[in-house]
């Protein structure tokens, strides 16, 4: 994996840092554009949009999210693959909770910290 990351989120405003920290366990990127995704479920690709991103979870859109608890594989670049299960359905897409090793976790939080993009993982 590149040592650097980031996220896109089609709802994110204009104004807002490139990485929020809220009360969640992970700080989480957001963007001011999509950024489009291949996500993997019941055998297919799918093509979705990350809202936004952090170690545990993304936020997609999707036209037809999968159902919750459906094994996926976020696609982030050719490199990059980020493999999970969707929480929780939400209008126009899906929560994804990633299961990643500790070692590829905080490398994505680093990434959203230093405020790259997906392309640049």
């Amino acid at each position: 994996m590149r040592t650097a990351l980031k996220t896109c989120s089609t709802w994110a405003a204009q104004d807002e840092p490139a990485f929020q920290a809220d009360r969640r366990a992970s700080i989480r990127w957001r963007g001011d554009a999509p950024y489009p995704v291949q996500v993997q479920w019941a055998g297919k690709p799918h093509n979705c949009n990350i809202r936004d991103i952090s170690a545990g979870g993304a936020a997609l859109a999707a036209a037809q999210p999968a159902e919750v608890g459906a094994k996926v594989v976020v696609e982030i670049n050719d490199a990059v693959r980020l493999p999970g299960f969707v929480l929780r359905t939400l209008r126009g897409g899906m929560a994804v909770k990633f299961d990643l090793p500790a070692h590829l976790a905080q490398q994505i939080e680093r990434a959203i910290q230093l405020g790259l993009s997906p392309a640049e993982w």
